[in-house]
This record gives structure tokens, C-alpha cells and sequence, in this order.
């Protein structure tokens, strides 16, 4: 009987041991945290349904216990391993600030921001449960004893509804991310090579922190507007001229930057240039990005540079131009192009690499013959060799994979090597394309876009017996194939296709 998923991710062996964030359809379903007669039971109004230890329930709030220790309290709530759920809790820290932490079956989850000393808030996290089972609270904090929580909320995080809003969304680690365009149009499984936000405060500008810097006219207005992942976070800018707003950090001499925000104009210039250059003084980098802010939507935007000496850069937001509008997430990464945006709250963080396949276990695999078949883009310029493939493989000489370097090509190893399709140029970021591989043991045909050469095999048949996974994006076997794009669509079938039937899938 033929295997049925529910979708894509399903059938995928996904891995990011971080947060990633992809603008998506997000929607939330009903709470959650409700007894057997459908009451909402996260205002605390009731200690019965509720299992505690060292820790009560008085007056609609959740309070420490008079003994430091395992503090804890077990709602009759049960999660599902592998669903992803939002949840919301108000803090009220006295004195010494503290928070809580969500644990299922005694694993730890993800735990609650610390709220400030003397402050009661609301925080919301978003986690993947790694166990299906209660959701439990633990309090975390020395000396935090009077410390009290309430309207504490657990949702369901539902996916991709076409009803649902498009949200720059933090995906939970291990949480695989399909993304859409901004007109709404589908772009696929993403999967992004790791980065590092080098921008400690990738939503705020304050002066005299982060080294942030701006002309004495300027505005700047912190948390004035709602940003695309739905905070409350989009700094409001209001620019005379000249000005010379940003922030400064230490970059290296001969490595590759990208500098990034996100943009909402107010007014739209006849210029607008983003800018880096020494803080010393000397030459450097700028580029008008006015063009690309044709509409009062949010729009992302970025500079690429090599630094030319190792010291501090001043990053501007904005260079010579008066200027209205807000900004947001902010991000310097190394590397020739932007990846998807990395918050950051005091620190630099890193996004590590999507890893993603598929069992052969999963689908009708034959060990003799087969035919890959992927649309996919990619986010980056240039040809790097096989950054973006599909493949099988045990080892780096026993392996069969699919590819594309400077001009459209097929890889095949180790039969064939690479397959050239002559005048077929590599996609520009962001492009579709479609590549087609069939192979068995006497050679492999490459289609793209409709294009197909055949090249018959040089050496023996790879032991595609010995393959026990199939290998999407990035090769396990070749550290040079690192993918940065999407996946739109995968078809494998278990025997050598004709190269009519490859031309026509690629088409």
C-alpha cells in the first residue's frame, strides 16, 4: 500500500538545532489550557486542576512556595510531540527578577524571557514539543520568592491557511520553513546555509548603546510601529540633511559582508543610500536603494561589500538624505548575500544550517535505476559549484546527485561527472529553475528548462543498494555544496526516464 502524508514536511528528515524565521501563513487555534467543561483555567482563579510543588495558587495567581527547590506546577494540559504551539504568561518580577521554564515529561521545552526587577509583563514564547505529554511550569531565579505569574495561554501554531496573515514568523530549532513572497505566491521548503547576526540589537537604536550614532536633527523613535513579525519593535525614523544615522562594529580586511534591513518608507526620496565606511574616515561602500521603494509596504534591503582594512566601520542606515520612515531588523552577516533575517536582543546570534532529507524507506526506491526531478531557487549571486542539488549517496565516491555550477549542469558521481547543458545559464537569485537526472548503470541523462545532453557512463555503476537516504539541498559529502535557496517541488521515479520525458518534466 502506498504511503500517505498530510504534507511535504512529513515525509522529511528536517534538522536546524536553531530558530529561523521565514515569512509564512501563520494562524493560531483555539486555548488550550481549559478544564473538562471548557473554562479557561491559565487565570488561576482555581488551584484544583492544577498538580503543584513548592509552588500556590491564591487570588488568581500562580505564586513561589515558602521553600526554595523544585518549584513546579503541572497542568492537565497535554501537548503532541511535533506540533508547534505559542504560549503567553504575564510576570509580575518583585525585587529580584525570575521566570519560568516549560517542561513536558520532565524534558526541557523553552523557557519564558527574564522580566526586568520590579516589572510585570506579558511574554510569549514559541516552542516545538519535543514530548507529548503535560505541560509543566518550573520557576527559575534565586531569591525570587515573591514573584507571581498569571494569564498564562497555551495555541496550537497552525500553518500555511490561506486565510491566515503572512508573518515573519520564528520558527522553533528542528521546525522546517516554508516560505512565502510578499504577493503571497508560494516559494517552498527553505534551506539556508549558517550565519551569524554580528548586529547585537537587531530592533532597537539607542544612543550609546551598540555603538549607535546619528546626526544631531535626527529622530529616532523606538518601538513606534508594528514590524512584520507582528511586535511592536519598527523604529520610526524622521531624517534631516545630511545624515549619518547607524551603528558602528569591527569588521576585517579581505572578508566578505552583507549589510541589511527591512524598510516601511513614509516619504520615498528621489535618493536613499545605505552606506558603510571606516569610522576613521576614508573610502568605502554605498549604494541607492530609492528604486526599491516603490510602495509603502515593508521591504528588505541590502549592501554586499569587502572591507579594504580591519577596524570599525560606521553601518548607515541612511547617507546624505532627508528621509521619513520606519526600520527594522537590522543584520551584518559575512557572506556575498542577505539570508533570512536573525533577531537579536544583546547579542550576536547564529542561525545554523537547514538539514533536511528523506529516507528511502519513505517511498518505492529502486537500488538499479532512478530520476530526480526539483524546482528550486537560489538566494545567492554567481555560480559557487553544486551549492544547491538532490541526491543519494552512502559515500563521496559512491554517490548520485544533481547539481548546477556556472552553466546549467547535472552532476553524476561516479559515473558520469558533471553534464553540461550548452546555453543554459545559471538562474538569478531568486529564480525557478528545473533540473532533471535519470540514471542506471549504463550512463545518465540532465534535463533543465527543457533542455537535455545525454552522456553515457565512464566508470561502473555506483552499489545504489548501499543508499539509504536521499539528500536534499546541501551534500553530507562535499563541503562545498552548501545551499542556500528553496525547494519548490520533488519528484523521484524509480526507473530512467527517456530524454523526451525529462524535457517535457523540465519544460
Amino acid at each position: 500500500m502506498a504511503k500517505v502524508y498530510d504534507n511535504a514536511t512529513d515525509i522529511i528528515t528536517f534538522a536546524r538545532s536553531s530558530s529561523g524565521t521565514a515569512l509564512r501563513r501563520v494562524g493560531y487555534g483555539d486555548e488550550l489550557l481549559v478544564d473538562g467543561s471548557g473554562d479557561w483555567i491559565g487565570d488561576f482563579d482555581t488551584d484544583t486542576d492544577w498538580d503543584t510543588l513548592r509552588m500556590y495558587i491564591d487570588e488568581g495567581t500562580l505564586n513561589f512556595g515558602s521553600e526554595w527547590g523544585a518549584n513546579r506546577a503541572t497542568s492537565p494540559l497535554n501537548v503532541v510531540a511535533g506540533k508547534t504551539y505559542s504560549s503567553t504568561i504575564t510576570c509580575n518580577a518583585v525585587g529580584q527578577g525570575a521566570n519560568l521554564i516549560i517542561y513536558i515529561n520532565g524534558v526541557l521545552q523553552e523557557p519564558f524571557p527574564t522580566v526586568p526587577d520590579d516589572t510585570t509583563q506579558a511574554e510569549t514564547i514559541v516552542f516545538r514539543a519535543t514530548q507529548s505529554g503535560p505541560v509543566e511550569l518550573r520557576a527559575t531565579g534565586t531569591g525570587a520568592v515573591n514573584n507571581s505569574w498569571d494569564n498564562f495561554s497555551v495555541k496550537e501554531v497552525i500553518f500555511d491557511r490561506a486565510t491566515d496573515d503572512l508573518v515573519l514568523f520564528n520558527h522553533p530549532d528542528d521546525t522546517p520553513r516554508i516560505e512565502y513572497g510578499s504577493d503571497g505566491s508560494l516559494k517552498g521548503l527553505l534551506i539556508e546555509e549558517q550565519r551569524t547576526n554580528l548586529i547585537t540589537r537587531s530592533q532597537s537604536l539607542t544612543l550609546g548603546v551598540d555603538s549607535m550614532f546619528k546626526s544631531p536633527d535626527d529622530i529616532v523613535t523606538n518601538s513606534a510601529g508594528t514590524f512584520l513579525d507582528g511586535s511592536n519593535d519598527a523604529v520610526y525614523i524622521d531624517f534631516g540633511f545630511p545624515s549619518y544615522c547607524g551603528v558602528q562594529k569591527a569588521i576585517t580586511s579581505g572578508k566578505t559582508y552583507t549589510f541589511s534591513f527591512f524598510v516601511k518608507p513614509i516619504n520615498v526620496p528621489g535618493d536613499w543610500f545605505i552606506a558603510v565606511f571606516p569610522a576613521q574616515g576614508g573610502s568605502g561602500f554605498q549604494k541607492n536603494i530609492a528604486a526599491d521603494l516603490v510602495t509603502d509596504e515593508w521591504v528588505r534591503v541590502h549592501l554586499t561589500f569587502t572591507a579594504a582594512a580591519t577596524t570599525t566601520h560606521q553601518l548607515r542606515f541612511v547617507n546624505n538624505v532627508e528621509v521619513e520612515a520606519y526600520i527594522c531588523g537590522f543584520q551584518l552577516e559575512e557572506g556575498s548575500f542577505p539570508t533570512s533575517y536573525i533577531p537579536t536582543s544583546g547579542s550576536e546570534v547564529t542561525r545554523w544550517a537547514d538539514v533536511a532529507s528523506i529516507p528511502v524507506s519513505a517511498f518505492g526506491y529502486n537500488q538499479d535505476a532512478g530520476t530526480i526531478v526539483v524546482e528550486f531557487s537560489k538566494m545567492y549571486p554567481g555560480a559557487a559549484y553544486s551549492r544547491f542539488h538532490a541526491g543519494f549517496g552512502a559515500n563521496s565516491t559512491n554517490y548520485i546527485g544533481m547539481g548546477y555550477s556556472s552553466a546549467q549542469r547535472a552532476y553524476v558521481q561516479p559515473l558520469v561527472g558533471e553534464i553540461t547543458i550548452s546555453g543554459a545559464s545559471a538562474p538569478s537569485p531568486g529564480e525557478f529553475a528545473t533540473v532533471a537526472v535519470g540514471f542506471d548503470a549504463s550512463g545518465a541523462t540532465s534535463a533543465v528548462d527543457g533542455q537535455s545532453k545525454n552522456q553515457t557512463a565512464t566508470g561502473s555503476a555506483p552499489a545504489l543498494s548501499e543508499s539509504d537516504t536521499l539528500y536534499l539541498g546541501s551534500s553530507p559529502f562535499n563541503a562545498a555544496a552548501i545551499a542556500s535557496g528553496h525547494i519548490k517541488s520533488l519528484k523521484y521515479y524509480p526507473r530512467r526516464l527517456t530524454d523526451a520525458q525529462l524535457q517535457e518534466l523540465t519544460a
